[in-house]
């Protein structure tokens, strides 16, 4: 089964709506939104509509920090992340602030264990950046796989059973794919 992954959208309608799109074609037999629904974007209404829309369908959705501050959750940020926050506040209906109040900080699918932040603290939003701090992550579970966003940039870690880490950052597919 093809599991298509989704994280920090941050209100952006296009590259949600892109993205979307380029997987229609595919039999993706899971969606998985790893958080961050709102913020900085101009659409986050539409965004946790369309997420909450594919949780309704079956999806996973998680809550990010920035969909955390933007139900209220004192969250610490830069000004410019607060300024955005405080404006998507109210952009934002009841329906919309309830279902990012009801996301779960993690999920579990089997082996996998999805989580916005790092799985050794998910509630104090980690950011998952080295291989030091991929290793916490990872030692914080029995999952086979973790699968986090939060960073904006992808990057495999892995931990050999004699506790040897590895990176590997990966690389576009080209457009033929």
């Amino acid at each position: 089964m093809l599991t298509a992954i989704l994280t920090d959208i941050h209100g952006n309608r296009e590259a949600l709506e892109a993205c979307l799109a380029r997987l229609e074609p595919r039999d993706i037999g899971r969606y998985v939104f790893l958080g961050d629904l709102v913020g900085y974007g101009a659409d986050p209404g539409f965004v946790v509509d369309t997420v909450k829309d594919f949780v309704a369908r079956g999806a996973i959705a998680l809550i990010g920090n920035h969909d955390s501050a933007a139900i209220g959750n004192p969250e610490r940020m830069n000004d410019d992340a607060m300024l955005a926050i405080e404006w998507t506040r109210r952009q934002l209906g009841p329906a919309q602030r309830a279902f990012l109040e009801n996301l779960p900080l993690t999920a579990a699918d089997g082996d996998r264990l999805y989580v916005h932040a790092s799985a050794a603290e998910p509630a104090r939003w980690p950011y998952v950046i080295d291989e030091r701090s991929a290793a916490q992550s990872l030692m914080a579970t029995d999952a086979a796989v973790t699968f986090c966003g939060h960073v904006h940039v992808p990057a495999l870690y892995h931990i050999s059973v004699t506790a040897r880490s590895r990176t590997l950052i990966p690389t576009p597919m080209s457009r033929s794919h």
